[in-house]
């Protein structure tokens, strides 16, 4: 799926990476499998805050990887032991939604009632990898009475936040348009809501949180086409089974305390009056709701009735008298809710209709035809007589269709600030220069609309060249990165290369000095083998033959110190023994002659001095 440009979709507002509401730093854990546009982890690219409840914030986010577009993420506050409950009723509305509402399979599904309510698209709080393996064994399991949710503590099988993802739903909330709906849009409203309880009814499912701010108007009243609701919020939905009504399980039960004091218990004005006094100062007995299943979430839209005839702030004043007084129910058929209708929707629970009644119920809205309605006008203002006082009245008549009275009419009365009388051609101009100025005002916010979407579109502009300046810098960054590690890769490898080679090497070098040890140790070896195969008759002719040797270098040694001794025999002072009988000296022997050549004749060429040495 390709994302949207800038100019098809509203500014994104940067989505904060740590929960904005957290007081402490411990509660600043990051939202769950952000993406980073640098190393391309993460799957959810966090765009901006849509909303936030006591439990869960949601975001709007795309899916970078899973081809789901844009999407509202909600991500659980608390994450712990402790709160494994709130991550249960996370993990119960997305299975609502997926096993039941929006479930193709299921012989109840009817496509047309579930685009009446939000969709859930994945589930990611941990609770399905706990089994059992069915979901509705499962909800039995943590939902029974005998679970206590503080000494079982569950221990989630995931890392990060629990979340759930849900289809992105645009638009307004009801509780914002209200004031600027027509009559029929209204009608329409209370129509498909009436349609999306009848839904739940096959399914025994109660809201229990059926209010505006839980709605969304996603398509305004056009011509040839009707608004379009749809219902968000299945947090605290409960089964209508047997013995649910009471069952005092924490995840459960959801207003167990409207409050401390009047003006905060008068917010929980959706709730119907059996069900405010278990919750009031925790007096009374757990109750979740009351048979027919069908009461709560009837009641409560009584109470959305209410504010869409009177006004949040006037409906709950006028809520409160309604339980001693029910003949004080307004009249609703301006916007096609007959009053008996309303009186029983706001009753005990035993008297409050079903779904499909009120929608039989409900009175068709059809103004009548301009001729008829100025020939009725026309004869009322002759009918009239003039009034003197600085006020005058005028009427309009509607007749509503389909109402027990059918000849009843309804008369809205509006008060002119012009002075005197009024004549029917005077009122005829009156309108005529109010059309006008109608013309005027409207020729003149159109004009506005203009302006102020020129300069949307401008902002738009600017924000995609900033995003797009954006994008192609952390493609840069990533690219720098990226040829970083590619470098630092490379040097790693030839490093490792070299590493290898001189290891290589030095294994080797003590290969070859290991074989020439070997060698060695083999000729010694050898040597002493042939030594010790010598006979020993042969070792005393080798001694022999080595003393000839000796001999023979002994006689050479003489040979080469002859002149030496000649020249010193001539430089010693003559002998007068020797001079006088030099034929009868006897020859020296061969011993003598080694032992005159030896140290000696040395030493007296050393008392010499230098220039007795040898040539």
């Amino acid at each position: 799926m390709a994302k949207p440009s800038k100019d098809e979709e509203e500014i994104a507002v940067p989505a904060p990476v740590f929960s904005v509401t957290a007081k402490d730093d411990k509660d600043k854990i990051a939202l769950p499998d952000a993406h980073d546009p640098v190393t391309g982890h993460g799957r959810w690219l966090y765009e901006g805050r849509l909303g936030e409840g006591g439990l869960a914030t949601v975001f709007r986010a795309w899916d970078c990887k899973g081809g789901l577009g844009f999407v509202a993420v909600k991500v659980l506050k608390k994450h712990s032991k402790a709160h494994a409950r709130h991550a249960f009723a996370m993990h119960r509305e997305s299975q609502w939604s997926l096993e039941r509402l929006h479930n193709r399979a299921d012989p109840r599904y009817s496509e047309e009632h579930a685009k009446l309510f939000a969709r859930y698209l994945e589930d990611h709080t941990g609770f399905v990898e706990l089994g059992p393996e069915d979901f509705e064994e499962r909800r039995k399991d943590f939902e029974s009475p005998s679970f206590d949710w503080y000494k079982q503590r569950i221990d989630l099988p995931i890392a990060s936040k629990p979340y759930v993802v849900m289809e992105l739903v645009k638009g307004e909330t009801l509780q914002v348009a209200m004031p600027s709906m027509s009559a029929t849009e209204k009608r329409q409203v209370i129509l498909q809501c009436a349609t999306a309880l009848e839904y739940l009814e096959r399914f025994h499912m109660i809201h229990r949180d059926f209010r505006g701010c839980n709605m969304h108007l996603i398509a305004r009243e056009k011509p040839n086409e009707s608004c379009q609701l749809k219902i968000l919020d299945l947090g605290v939905m409960i089964s209508s089974e047997a013995g649910m009504e009471v069952n005092c399980n924490m995840a459960v039960q959801a207003f167990r305390r409207r409050g401390e004091t009047e003006e905060k218990r008068k917010r929980y004005d959706w709730l119907p009056w059996e069900v405010r006094s278990a919750c009031d100062e925790l007096q009374g007995a757990v109750k979740n709701f009351e048979p027919p299943g069908h009461s709560f979430d009837a009641f409560s839209l009584g109470v959305l009735i209410l504010h869409l005839l009177l006004g949040k702030t006037k409906a709950r004043s006028v809520l409160d008298s309604l339980q001693d007084h029910p003949e004080r129910t307004p009249d609703g058929c301006g916007i096609g809710v007959p009053k008996e209708l309303l009186g029983n929707l706001l009753a005990e629970a035993a008297k409050r209709p079903r779904p499909r009644e009120v929608c039989a119920q409900l009175v068709p809205l059809r103004l009548k035809s301009p001729q008829k309605e100025a020939a009725v006008s026309a004869e009322k203002a002759e009918a009239t007589p003039a009034v003197p006082s600085c006020h005058t009245v005028s009427h309009t008549t509607t007749k509503m269709e389909g109402s027990s009275d059918e000849e009843g009419e309804m008369e809205v009365v509006e008060m002119d600030t012009k002075k005197g009388t009024e004549t029917i051609g005077q009122k005829k101009d009156n309108d005529t220069a109010a059309k006008e100025a109608a013309a005027k005002e409207a020729a003149a916010k159109i004009a506005a609309a203009k302006e102020a979407a020129a300069k949307v579109a401008a902002a738009k502009k600017a924000a995609a060249k900033e995003a797009a300046a954006r994008e192609a810098a952390a493609k840069e960054a990533a690219a720098k990165e990226a040829a970083a590690k590619e470098a630092a890769a490379k040097e790693a490898a030839a490093k490792e290369a070299t590493a290898k080679e001189a290891a290589a090497k030095e294994a080797a070098a003590k290969e070859a000095a290991a074989k020439e040890a070997a060698a060695k140790e083999a000729a010694a070896k050898e040597a002493a083998k042939e030594a010790a195969t010598i006979p020993k008759h042969d070792v005393g002719r080798r001694s022999k033959s080595r003393s000839r040797s000796r001999n023979r270098k002994e006689s050479s040694l003489e040979r080469k110190q002859r002149p030496s001794r000649e020249r010193a025999r001539h430089l010693l002072p003559e002998d007068p023994a020797r001079s006088q009988a030099p034929e009868e000296k006897a020859a020296p022997s061969p011993e003598k002659v080694v032992q005159d050549t030896g140290e000696a004749p040395m030493s007296e060429l050393r008392a010499l001095g230098p220039g007795a040495s040898e040539p």
